[in-house]
């Protein structure tokens, strides 16, 4: 004998502006006449800012799925048990949908402790509750039994924020999913790459958001997640590796090139804009290997200008050449006039097949703050540096 498929009915968020309540209270009759009593439940209230909400879930389980039920809530009062009743709505069980929201729209605000994050959902569903947010420092997905790591609600009917505590050399993977009132939840949806407005206070180094300048985003996919090349043929080279011992290792994982004998490069896929005249400095961690040849290789980190059109207008670059051990290398130096935007990049000039190579890590880039940005002492208003896509 086939069994009879079952559904349930949930309901949530019931609030009251009335003067007093005792606690909320649920009916559901298979019939519009409410003569057919299926179900009654109740719910504790609280008062928040002079509303009374509903605070334990509401259910009515083991309904034939399919089937049309009719509701009512109402609001009892304390002492007298009266009930002030709603007006009945209809319900089919089992109707409810999975939300599919989108999360292509957001503003990311990057402080020295972590991120701040303004998402504004592509859809909004007319029964969510609320929002989850998941992240890794690894690269790696969350599944579905994954708990999540924070939970927003809308703000403004079209918004949610939520905040990932990071230190500046880690770099996050972040994924949402929402949650409707029925308990339905949307497969997690990764957030797309920074893109956004970063602010910083004016008096110290602000970072230019160069993405994964630890290389710890991903272990396999070349280029490295953040970064991209021009030449595909060059990717059999690239690969991410335990950082090199030799002198001591400066990070968990490094970007490494091992290739022919040409000029190799990968360059930031965010392009960050500029204005001409400031001063900025590009650093970072360089292993450069050695070859037996000596003198005719060098490894490479620099920041690329250009003007809006697209033409170059200068860089600065600070080179290793053959050394033993890991090398800070950093340069410094000011914005070329008609600047509108930069991006990173690593290059390996080479010039044997002997193993050639060198590696890479804790890349990063700032703005250097002027002296006529710090008065007396102190830290003026807050500046803004944009690191969206140009």
């Amino acid at each position: 004998m086939a069994g009879t498929k079952v559904a349930t009915i949930m309901v949530s968020k019931l609030q009251t502006t009335g003067q007093y309540c005792s606690h909320f209270v649920v009916e559901i009759y298979s019939d519009v006449a409410l003569t057919n009593l299926v179900g009654r439940s109740t719910s504790t209230a609280e008062k928040v800012s002079g509303v009374w909400h509903q605070k334990t879930l509401i259910q009515f389980k083991g309904l034939t799925y399919g089937n049309v039920y009719y509701l009512r809530a109402g609001v009892v009062a304390p002492q007298s048990s009266l009930t002030t009743w709603s007006a009945t709505w209809d319900e089919t069980a089992g109707n409810a949908s999975i939300p599919a929201c989108g999360y292509a729209t957001f503003v990311a605000r990057q402080t020295g402790s972590g991120t701040s994050y303004t998402v504004t959902p592509s859809v909004v569903p007319a029964d969510i509750d609320h929002f989850e947010a998941w992240w890794s420092f690894d690269g790696s997905a969350p599944v579905t039994t994954s708990k999540p790591m924070m939970t927003a609600r809308l703000f403004n009917s079209t918004q949610f924020l939520f905040f990932v505590g990071y230190h500046q050399t880690e770099t996050p993977t972040v994924y949402l999913r929402a949650v409707s009132t029925s308990h339905l939840y949307e497969a997690w949806q990764a957030l797309g790459a920074i893109e956004s407005t970063l602010l910083v206070p004016t008096g110290y180094v602000a970072p230019v958001c160069i993405q994964n300048g630890n290389f710890l985003a991903s272990l396999t996919i070349q280029p490295p997640p953040g970064w991209t090349t021009g030449n595909p043929t060059d990717v059999p080279y690239f690969s991410i590796v335990n950082a090199h011992s030799g002198g001591g290792s400066p990070g968990n994982k490094a970007f490494q090139i091992v290739e022919d004998p040409s000029a190799v490069s990968v360059t930031t896929l965010a392009k960050f804009h500029v204005t001409a005249g400031e001063d900025y400095k590009v650093q970072g961690n360089v292993y450069l290997m050695l070859n037996g040849i000596g003198g005719h290789n060098d490894a490479r980190i620099g920041l690329q200008f250009f003007d809006a059109t697209g033409i170059g207008t200068g860089s600065i670059e600070a080179i290793q050449t053959l050394g033993v051990g890991w090398q800070f290398i950093f340069a410094q130096g000011a914005v070329p006039a008609g600047s509108a935007y930069c991006i990173g990049y690593m290059a390996l000039m080479a010039n044997s097949i002997n193993n050639n190579g060198a590696q890479w890590t804790n890349i990063a880039a700032f703005r250097v703050t002027s002296l006529n940005e710090v008065s007396k002492g102190s830290v003026a208003d807050g500046s803004t540096i944009d690191c969206g896509s140009y």
